[in-house]
């Protein structure tokens, strides 16, 4: 798909705006869009890569909360043990 110009539009306070943001194991991006004459045009947009202290941290949050959703969902199972 090509694009024509202008690239990014003006951003107009009476529209709507759409915010989407994606994050991939080393980058994060997000982008601003809003309704203009009946089509979604960009008008922000952002993009960067982690360093690798974000980035272990970012894989251990990610782990954990993958870890919750397999026990939410019954997947996996937790169980309690006493020793004595």
């Amino acid at each position: 798909m090509f694009v024509t110009a202008p690239v990014l539009a003006r951003w107009d306070p009476d529209s709507k705006i759409i915010v989407k943001t994606d994050m991939l194991d080393r980058a994060i991006a997000a982008i601003i869009s809003t309704y203009s004459r009946g089509d979604i045009h960009p008008i922000a947009f952002h993009s960067r890569t982690f360093n690798d202290t974000e980035f272990t941290s970012i894989y251990m949050i990610k782990n954990y909360w993958q870890f919750l959703r397999l026990l939410k969902d019954g997947i996996i199972t937790w169980r309690e043990q006493s020793y004595q």
